[in-house]
């Protein structure tokens, strides 16, 4: 099975596909961690699916500009199930901080 590290997608105009299966991708494997109880490799999962790896054919656009509102929601649970209240207050301080509106609904 090809991991999403050995692919390769030659960058062109609008070449967003790569990135969104990458991201979805590395949720679906957080949740199903969170499932199992294993809220740590969630977390590493979940850190995974906000990057944007240059092998997947798309730059990462400007901060503001990404919607990452999933990720920290289940970044928040995995902190509270931890007990790491530090953590899960600093993602519900950016959930509670995101422009309501901007992208539409989640």
């Amino acid at each position: 099975m090809a991991t999403m590290c050995k692919i390769n997608i030659i960058p062109f105009e609008g070449a967003t596909e790569g990135r969104e299966l990458y991201r979805e991708t590395k949720i679906q494997l957080a949740l199903e961690n969170i499932e199992k109880n294993k809220q740590a490799d969630a977390i590493k999962q979940l850190e995974l699916a906000m990057l944007w790896p240059e092998n997947l054919g798309v730059g990462a656009p400007y901060t503001e500009e990404v919607d990452n509102r999933i990720e920290f929601y289940l970044l928040m649970k995995c902190h509270e199930a931890l007990k790491h209240s530090k953590e899960a207050d600093q993602y519900r301080t950016k959930l509670n901080q995101f422009p309501i509106g901007t992208y539409g609904d989640p």
